[in-house]
């Protein structure tokens, strides 16, 4: 459990986070054997995420790309890292933990390595000694822990700072005041990454979770003044003013790029769009805009990319659905939206049940962590991120299983109910 969430913000050091992984796989794969055993809710949700990985091999394969590759490290780390980065939803599907302990657990070590990266970066930051977690690029100085890309540091630290907020929302006394400071601390982090989309995709899910939980319309306005109040004193307070004005604006390098990019998504899109033109084919296709791209097949029902040139890298359609419409088509979406929908469905089942304010706030910060994720795909391909869903696939898999617990415990609460002889 510690592995993956101490390696969560080192993709500098992919090996690490992967070894992690392997680790808790083999951890699972062993006590499947031993239980042969796997949780409802899980069973659920991996019987789509199967259809989905069967779907995507497919789309693979008829788009001409070599068998050998989907077992390729460049692969699985680039185009094909939704199978990486997915993983947790096997592993943890065997209730070899209790999930309510490994939940609270995983929450709070979370929050300390965070907040650890985060005090060096604003030692860094204030010192302007850059020799780690911050760096200057096109001028720019940028948190970026030991990630590669400020906008993967800005991302994660958008889902812990929607985390944080729903468990200071569900606390209590000195337990409040905590997650208070928490909160603060991850804030201040995610505007020293300079990432925009980051930023706006923990407005509005703050905006989400503040209506689910406080349902008072005066509530949620005094919350969500307060909030914008807090955000721009902290934005002035680290310098990202200028960069958060770029928001509203069109003529910067990077939304030209992401407009490139969309058009590029969209035009492929046009091509096939039942079924894409083939998973891991968007950075192999070269675009100009008015010019056609080669494509094999039959125009207006199926067109596959079938050149052999194959690419690995990071360029992707910076939007997670116009990536997966112009490689998988609608069929690839869908699959994709039914999968976390899934989720947030059987999790929220049990968030409205149940009162213990603990469990509470670990299933509530696991659906606000869904909904970021829905909103942060809107600027970047992060569906797939290995970064977010490090976070997202540990977390959402604990509170299914979490959830799970909750569902059996209201199944025997009700059949004591009916027959107390059966006490």
């Amino acid at each position: 459990m510690l592995l993956p969430t101490a390696f969560v913000l080192t993709n500098r050091f992919s090996f690490l986070a992967l070894s992690a992984f392997l680790i808790l796989g083999v951890t699972g794969i062993l006590f499947f054997f031993y239980k042969e055993k796997i949780t409802k809710y899980h069973f659920i949700v991996d019987k789509i995420l199967i259809i989905l990985f069967f779907y995507l091999i497919l789309s693979f394969l008829f788009s001409n790309q070599n068998i050998i590759d989907l077992f390729s490290y460049k692969f699985l780390r680039y185009d094909g890292s939704i199978f990486f980065s997915y993983i947790a939803f096997f592993i943890f599907s065997v209730p070899f933990i209790k999930y309510e302990k490994a939940s609270k657990f995983y929450f709070n070590i979370i929050f300390l390595v965070f907040i650890v990266f985060a005090i060096f970066g604003f030692y860094e930051y204030i010192t302007k000694d850059y020799f780690f977690t911050v760096r200057v690029d096109f001028l720019m100085t940028m948190f970026v822990a030991a990630n590669i890309a400020h906008n993967a540091t800005g991302s994660a630290y958008a889902i812990i700072s929607i985390f944080a907020l729903a468990f200071f929302l569900y606390s209590e006394k000195l337990n409040k005041f905590l997650y208070f400071i928490v909160l603060i601390i991850c804030l201040l982090a995610l505007l020293m990454t300079k990432s925009r989309g980051s930023l706006i995709a923990f407005v509005v899910t703050g905006f989400f979770i503040l209506i689910i939980y406080l349902k008072s319309f005066k509530k949620i306005i005094i919350a969500i003044s307060t909030l914008f109040v807090a955000l721009v004193s902290m934005i002035f307070i680290t310098g990202t003013f200028e960069r958060v004005l770029q928001i509203f604006t069109l003529n910067n390098n990077t939304t030209l790029t992401r407009l490139y990019f969309w058009k590029k998504a969209i035009y492929l899109f046009n091509q096939s769009p039942l079924f894409g033109v083939g998973f891991g084919r968007f950075n192999d296709i070269g675009f100009t805009v008015g010019a056609e791209v080669p494509l094999t097949g039959i125009p207006g029902v199926i067109l596959f990319y079938t050149n052999k040139n194959f690419t690995f890298d990071e360029s992707f359609a910076h939007n997670s659905y116009l990536h997966f419409l112009s490689e998988t088509g609608i069929i690839g979406l869908a699959l994709v939206l039914i999968f976390w929908i899934t989720c947030f469905y059987l999790i929220f089942k049990s968030y409205k049940y149940i009162e213990n304010k603990n469990l509470k706030k670990i299933l509530f910060a696991s659906l606000g962590g869904i909904i970021g994720l829905f909103i942060l795909s809107i600027t970047e391909n992060y569906f797939t991120a290995p970064t977010v869903m490090m976070i997202l696939s540990v977390s959402t898999s604990l509170s299914l299983g979490t959830a799970w617990e909750v569902q059996i415990r209201k199944k025997i609460l009700l059949l004591i109910k009916d027959s107390p002889n059966n006490l």
